[in-house]
């Protein structure tokens, strides 16, 4: 069963923000202050992040159920990264925590931007097709 879009970008921020606060706290708890010697660049830890968000959202979507874990290694290896990088990357962002929330508003700008496209070009799609009638 389908979900109204409204309903969908509701749903994709609540999503968003109990992962982003579960994120922060996770990332909150390491002890470790040295910086990874494979850390990733912070341009291309948000670019990560983001596409990590939609993949969640469209793997939720999704009617087919498929290995959320192979879709996440081929991510992470369309990145050239592996998850444990990743996952040390991340901890280093965490700990910088005023850092890390303008890392989040961007990746939230770009997700906005994202849902925002997809309505535009949905609407644009639905204004044709009621022309054709």
């Amino acid at each position: 069963m389908k979900m109204p879009v409204k309903t969908h970008q509701r749903h994709l921020y609540t999503v968003l923000a109990v992962v982003l606060t579960a994120l922060l706290l996770a990332g909150g708890c390491q002890k470790d202050p040295h910086k990874p010697e494979d850390l990733i660049s912070e341009t291309h830890y948000v670019d990560l992040l983001t596409d990590i968000f939609l993949q969640e959202k469209l793997i939720s979507m999704r009617d087919q159920e498929e290995s959320q874990d192979s879709l996440r290694e081929e991510l992470f290896a369309t990145y050239e990264v592996t998850q444990e990088q990743f996952e040390r990357s991340h901890t280093w962002y965490q700990r910088q925590a005023k850092d890390q929330l303008a890392r989040i508003d961007t990746v939230q700008a770009r997700l906005r931007a994202e849902r925002d496209t997809v309505e535009s070009i949905r609407m644009e799609h639905l204004r044709v097709a009621g022309s054709r009638r």
